[in-house]
C-alpha cells in the first residue's frame, strides 16, 4: 500500500505545483490555466496506469486480480485528491479570498442577463458561496479526483489485468 500512497502524494505535488505556477503567472482562469483540468487528468492517469503495472509486476509477480487493480488506482487518485483539495481550500481562503465574490458577481450578471428573478438571482449567489467556500473546493477537489481515478482505475485494471498462470 506504501507505493500507492507514495504515487498519489507525487502526482498532488506535480498537480500543486502545476496550480502555483499557474497563480505566479497570472493565469489561473486564463491562457493556459484554461488547460488546467486536463493537465491534472493526465498526471492522475500516468500515475495510476504506473501503480497499477507496479501492483502487478513488481508486488504480485505479474498476477493483478480486478479487486487489486482498482483499490491500487483508487488510492493512488484520493492521495492526489486529498492534496489538490487541501490546496484548493488554502487558496480560495488565505491566497485568493477575492475568487469568491468574483464568482458570486459572475453568476449574478449571468442570471440577471438571462431574465432570471430575485430568487433565481439569490439562489445563484447562495450556489456560488458554496461551492467556492473552503471546505467546498476541499470536497471538490477530493470528489472529483476520486471520480475521475476510479473510472480510470476501472479501465487500467481491465486493460492489465491478469489470471493466476497456469502449468501445462
Amino acid at each position: 500500500m506504501a507505493r500507492e500512497l507514495k504515487n498519489g502524494m507525487i502526482a498532488g505535488f506535480i498537480a500543486m505545483a502545476w496550480m502555483i505556477l499557474l497563480f505566479f503567472l497570472k493565469q489561473e482562469t486564463s491562457g493556459i490555466g484554461l488547460f488546467d483540468p486536463y493537465f491534472c487528468m493526465m498526471v492522475l492517469a500516468v500515475v495510476i496506469y504506473i501503480t497499477i503495472l507496479h501492483k502487478r509486476d513488481k508486488d504480485q509477480d505479474g498476477i493483478l486480480s480486478f479487486k487489486d487493480g482498482i483499490i491500487a488506482g483508487v488510492v493512488a487518485a484520493f492521495m492526489m485528491g486529498l492534496m489538490v483539495g487541501a490546496y484548493k481550500m488554502v487558496y480560495v481562503k488565505y491566497v485568493n479570498p477575492g475568487l469568491v465574490e468574483e464568482v458570486v458577481k459572475q453568476a449574478r450578471s449571468f442570471i440577471q442577463m438571462s431574465g432570471g428573478t430575485d430568487e433565481q438571482i439569490k439562489n445563484a449567489e447562495d450556489g456560488a458561496r458554496a461551492s467556492y467556500s473552503p471546505f467546498g473546493q476541499f470536497t471538490y477537489g477530493i470528489g472529483a479526483t476520486m471520480l475521475t481515478g476510479a473510472a480510470l482505475s476501472l479501465v487500467c485494471t481491465v486493460i492489465m489485468r491478469r489470471a493466476e498462470k497456469t502449468e501445462v
